[in-house]
């Protein structure tokens, strides 16, 4: 059986309707992480899995803590999930940041 849990809305301090999305987003999720884990403990039945996005990679955390297996669903292509997983190494390798690079990187 499959079941979806709506949470309460997640508020954020200041003026969130101005903040780029890429600075909201990993806000409201760490705001959210206590609401998760209460919901998955307050089941009358075990959990037995857990599955997320890649906005919601903060939560492996709770999976982990509550030892629920959990999975990432990515609706992209391949390519972009192979970009996804190669960029820590992409990372590790080039020295500067990459808006100062210059170069062609090959993946």
């Amino acid at each position: 059986m499959i079941r979806f849990i709506e949470l309460l809305d997640v508020q954020i301090k200041g003026d969130h309707a101005e903040m780029n999305i890429f600075v909201r987003m990993p806000l409201l999720l760490e705001k959210a992480i206590i609401l998760v884990q209460d919901a998955l403990t307050s089941f009358s039945f075990p959990v037995c899995t857990f599955i997320i996005d890649f906005f919601g990679t903060p939560m492996l955390d709770v999976a982990s803590k509550l030892e629920i297996p959990c999975y990432i669903f990515s609706t992209s292509r391949a390519s972009l999930l192979y970009i996804m997983l190669y960029l820590p190494t992409l990372v590790h390798n080039i020295e500067i940041s990459f808006k100062y690079v210059d170069f062609l990187i090959e993946v």
